[in-house]
């Protein structure tokens, strides 16, 4: 026959098991939530590696203050250290394509740009920042590629003309 002691000890050491698998179970959790919650700002200080940030542009380009203030937190952030423009547009407006092209500017300046054209590139239609010439009436690039594809050594893009 057991003893009350004896099973009282072990009733005691079952209660100390149970609060220890506990703690190790909301701790696992808690780890797991700051991972999660690191990997989902894309440029912000909860990013904890060195990475390379993805921006997709798609749909209309217009003057769009969530990807304006994006692009500006990518190239703030100094996880981030170069960026691929994922470009998948119909094109836009006049204003939205001069706001997106001074962004990637600024980015460009900071951080190697990639521009990767997905089945849509088309351009913006053309402002009084880039007039046709006779050279480029058939073709000219958009704001996105244009940015992208700067003569500093920090820019390239992977955007074919076609024209």
């Amino acid at each position: 026959m057991i003893e009350a002691e004896t099973v009282i000890e072990r009733r005691r050491l079952r209660r100390r098991l149970t609060a220890w698998r506990l703690a190790a179970v909301v701790l696992a959790v808690f780890v797991i939530a700051l991972v999660m919650a690191g990997n989902q700002q894309l440029a912000g200080s909860g990013s904890f590696l060195p990475h390379i940030a993805r921006v997709s542009v798609s749909g209309l380009i217009t003057d769009d203050q969530k990807m304006l203030e994006l692009l500006d937190k990518v190239g703030k952030s100094s996880q981030v250290r170069a960026v691929i423009l994922d470009i998948n547009s119909p094109g836009g407006t006049t204003t939205g394509g001069e706001a997106m092209y001074d962004a990637i500017r600024r980015l460009a300046e900071k951080k190697p740009v990639v521009a990767v054209c997905g089945t849509l590139a088309t351009p913006p239609p053309i402002s009084s920042r880039s007039p046709p010439t006779a050279s480029s009436s058939t073709a000219t690039p958009s704001p996105a590629r244009s940015a992208s594809s700067s003569n500093g050594p920090t820019s390239r893009s992977s955007c074919a003309r076609s024209g």
